[in-house]
């Protein structure tokens, strides 16, 4: 039986390998990994990333065991464990990143987003990860306050980002009269990508993060 996965936001959101690198950097006593223009990324924010990042791990894990058994369940879990080997700090800040630049997208579209919106997306947020053990371990050791706080701030930018891919999405359907909803859709994530391509190749992105 096939599952469609809790994704945490940001998850799997790659970029293209044009950012530049340097060794480290420490701004006013506050560690940083990563510049987009003005906005900085701390050590502490790309360890919030991380534990998202494991945290989805662990709840892929959960519905995999949950859905699958025999062979296919032994090559699931092997999937996800090269995928988990693989894994690195870098593979977050990427993600990180690529956000911002989707973000200063999005407000460049002058769309608004209610605290309405934001109540309801959150909470809907949170009742699917509820049902998970790994999510009820992360809420434990990090404290349930202090990650709705965390995800409320970034929770409006996701929904401008949502908006903004949904009227490029219309404006690729006008543009390709009977095209399916799958190639539409495909189609519409290429033309936004080619644009996030174009705002990072126009930000100055800066790295700070040393290679383990």
């Amino acid at each position: 039986m096939r599952k469609r996965y809790v994704r945490m936001m940001l998850l799997g959101i790659l970029v293209a390998g044009f950012i530049s690198g340097c060794t480290s950097e420490r701004n006013n006593g506050t560690d940083l990994v990563a510049k987009v223009n003005d906005e900085m990324i701390t050590r502490a924010d790309l360890d919030y990333q991380v534990k998202l990042d494991q945290l989805q791990f662990a709840i892929n894990e959960e519905d995999i065991r949950k859905n699958f058994t025999g062979s296919e369940l032994e090559g699931r879990l092997s999937d996800l464990n090269r995928e988990k080997n693989a894994y690195t700090e870098k593979n977050a800040l990427m993600k990180m990143i690529r956000f911002i630049a989707m973000t200063n997208i999005a407000k460049k579209e002058n769309m608004s987003v209610t605290d309405e919106e934001v109540k309801e997306r959150l909470d809907s947020y949170i009742d699917q990860l509820e049902i998970y053990g790994a999510y009820q371990k992360f809420i434990k050791e990090m404290g349930e306050n202090k990650f709705k706080a965390r995800e409320k701030e970034k929770m409006k930018d996701v929904i401008l980002i949502e908006k903004v891919t949904e009227k490029l999405k219309g404006k690729v359907a006008k543009e390709n009269p009977g095209v399916d909803e799958q190639h539409l859709s495909f189609l519409a994530k290429k033309a936004f990508d080619d644009i996030v391509v174009q705002e990072l190749d126009n930000s100055k992105v800066e790295i700070y993060l040393e290679d383990k």
